[in-house]
């Protein structure tokens, strides 16, 4: 295992703990500010790729942008 993300936040994602390692990747078990619980890649973690659980999509899905 590399370095511990345990307890760090990405976006809406609180690290709770490492879950295993699969094919050179590391899993970690992450909560959403919604409270779902999910386990994702560390560099999808940390690359800030996966933002959420998926909520944030379902907000941003249907809003207008002012660009």
């Amino acid at each position: 295992m590399s370095i511990d993300i345990t307890g760090k936040k990405f976006n809406r994602l609180t690290v709770k703990g490492f879950v295993k390692k699969e094919k050179g990747s590391e899993f970690w078990q992450v909560v959403c500010d919604c409270g779902k619980e999910k386990t994702l890649r560390k560099g999808d973690i940390t690359s800030g790729s996966t933002k959420s659980c998926g909520c944030l999509k379902i907000e941003m899905k249907g809003k207008k942008y002012n660009w």
